[in-house]
């Protein structure tokens, strides 16, 4: 989880040609597991 929110940053230190919405999305995706691994270990 920690690598998938640093790899955006990484490759964009980097010069790699990724387009923001890329990036968005591959945030989007670690927040949204990051939730769902919150609410299932709540219940």
């Amino acid at each position: 989880m920690i690598l998938r929110q640093f790899m955006p940053t990484f490759l964009c230190h980097h010069g790699f040609p990724f387009h923001r919405t890329l990036i968005i999305s591959l945030y989007v995706a670690a927040c949204l597991e990051t939730f769902c691994v919150l609410y299932i270990s709540a219940n």
